[in-house]
């Protein structure tokens, strides 16, 4: 239940940047496309960074660790979202990058915060 609701919150956190970069892109898809795409990304990037990155005991150290593990995220959002909404341009790809960066950057850094105020506290 407990990863059920960081991946919620992260998930929060992350759609509404997408939901920006989809209206610069100039979308026809009304808002519950742009969430819905966020959420199939991010049921698809956060178990495998939560539980495959962050867990594993790699050889990399811990900051390395998460440096890769939102690499990893970003990149898989990116090609995730341009795969689902068709892109071809690199204004484009650009666009939905900028706001895959600042999702997780955000998502990174107010997710333990909110989590220390909702549950740990």
């Amino acid at each position: 239940m407990s990863y059920l609701l960081t991946y919620l919150q992260s998930n929060f956190l992350e759609v509404p940047f997408f939901c920006v970069a989809h209206y610069f892109l100039g979308t026809k898809k009304n808002l519950w496309s742009s969430v819905l795409t966020t959420s199939f990304a991010n049921a698809i990037t956060h178990p495998i960074v939560f539980f495959v990155w962050l867990s594993s005991g790699s050889q990399l150290n811990w900051l390395s660790g998460i440096l890769a593990a939102e690499a990893f995220a970003v990149i898989g959002e990116i090609a995730l979202h341009g795969y689902t909404l068709g892109l071809h341009q690199r204004r484009e790809w650009f666009i939905i990058a900028i706001g895959s960066l600042s999702a997780n950057l955000i998502s990174w850094e107010l997710g333990p915060i909110l989590t220390w105020l909702s549950f740990l506290r």
